[in-house]
């Protein structure tokens, strides 16, 4: 209520005389922010050189997650949602979330034995290098864990229906090579002492990050998997329960 028009806006979404009022941030190091406004507003975020040399990083929107670097100047101009409505209060959030851990390649959480389940976040998560080669987005937020097996097994690695995730292989995280592209759940074949990576992101680039739950299972090998190890049926009627 009683703001003034703010510059021609309609570059970043939004109508000409755009009557807002406006907040800055500098974070002190990289993160993922989410902002929020209430449904009767909208907001933009900008970086620049000042206020005479604004450029637009998000138009406008009720809630954006996004990432931030450290040392860089953020403004937020709040408006009405419509040109046509009146000016009124709001509520205007700005949220903070830590890096995970195993937010890098190089800093993947280990798998040690199977059967593995890990209570992981997407939250807070910054974009990985491109993976648009591996079924997925360019900024993927996600998160790593990594696995060596001993001997030739069959896994099946699976995350809950929020989450999706991809296989690599390679000479480190440097060198990745992408063995299976965005599931929910995949069963595939692991050969002894070869390093695969597991990439767990958001579903959709356009979902907020969130907790889940990533499962790792091993199965035997069966005795009879070799046709040199097969099982010799002695007489008949046979009947054999196996797997």
């Amino acid at each position: 209520l009683g703001a003034l028009a703010d510059f021609d806006q309609n570059g970043c979404g939004a109508y000409a005389d755009a009557n807002g009022v406006w907040y800055d941030y500098t974070p002190t190091e990289n993160r993922m922010l989410t902002a929020s406004v209430d449904s009767n507003h909208r907001f933009r975020v900008y970086t620049g050189g000042g206020c005479d040399e604004l450029e637009c990083l998000k138009n406008l929107a009720a809630s954006n997650t996004f990432l931030v670097a450290s040392n860089v100047r953020y403004w937020f101009l709040v408006t009405r949602w419509s040109n046509f409505q009146q000016g009124s209060e709001f509520t205007f959030d700005v949220i903070a979330y830590d890096v995970p851990e195993n937010d890098a390649c190089v800093a993947a959480s280990s798998i040690m034995s199977l059967p593995y389940q890990a209570n992981g976040t997407t939250l807070g998560a910054l974009a990985d290098f491109d993976q648009n080669g591996c079924g997925a987005y360019a900024d993927a937020n996600g998160v790593w864990y990594d696995y060596t097996p001993t001997e030739n097994r069959m896994l099946t690695a699976s995350v809950d229906s929020n989450h999706r995730f991809r296989v690599y292989t390679g000479g480190g995280c440097d060198e990745l090579e992408c063995l299976k592209n965005l599931a929910a759940s995949n069963t595939f074949l692991v050969a002894s002492n070869v390093r695969y990576w597991f990439l767990v992101t958001r579903w959709s680039n356009f979902q907020q990050g969130s907790e889940f739950t990533f499962d790792v299972i091993a199965y035997d090998v069966p005795e009879n998997d070799a046709c040199v190890d097969t099982l010799p049926i002695e007489s008949l009627p046979y009947q054999a329960n196996g797997t």
